[in-house]
């Protein structure tokens, strides 16, 4: 049975964590290259509107990466589900924002799409290698714990 209590907590903390440490990049990334643009896009307008579009996609990874709201897959399906919600949010950022200010060509679009599909390949190779490394250990610790009985029964 799980926690709901503890799974409450995670996600907040996830949350707050997360609003926290991609609106401190994203200002830092304005704050740098500002000068090389040539705009003065903080304002105290800018900053709100910024730190609630962050604490969505805050809440968004929050929501799918804990056990709070979806609590049988595994990895995978949850990647796959996030990239897809997400996606969708930064596409709305982005208009919203004004970093898309048309609706696009297809050119635009496919670079998007392939940026995306390009982070979740990395994403799911990273946690196959990681996975077959922690599956090794587990099997040789299990190996090594049914030979540590086998002595102590003989």
């Amino acid at each position: 049975m799980i926690n709901t209590k503890k799974e409450l907590i995670k996600f907040l903390a996830w949350t707050r964590n997360g609003t926290a440490f991609c609106t401190t990049w994203l200002l830092i990334l304005i704050v740098l290259t500002s000068p090389l643009s040539q705009s003065d896009m903080l304002s105290k307008a800018f900053i709100g509107e910024l730190i609630l579009w962050t604490m969505g996609g805050a809440i968004i990874f929050s929501a799918v990466f804990t056990r709070l709201f979806i609590r049988k897959l595994t990895f995978t399906p949850r990647l796959t589900l996030f990239m897809l919600i997400f996606s969708m949010y930064e596409c709305a950022f982005f208009y919203s924002a004004g970093i898309f200010g048309t609706k696009g060509s297809i050119g635009e679009w496919g670079i998007f799409v392939l940026t995306v599909l390009v982070l979740y390949l990395i994403c799911i190779i990273i946690y196959n290698i990681s996975s077959r490394k922690q599956c090794i250990e587990y099997a040789d610790a299990l190996l090594k714990y049914q030979q540590k009985r086998r002595n102590e029964n003989e």
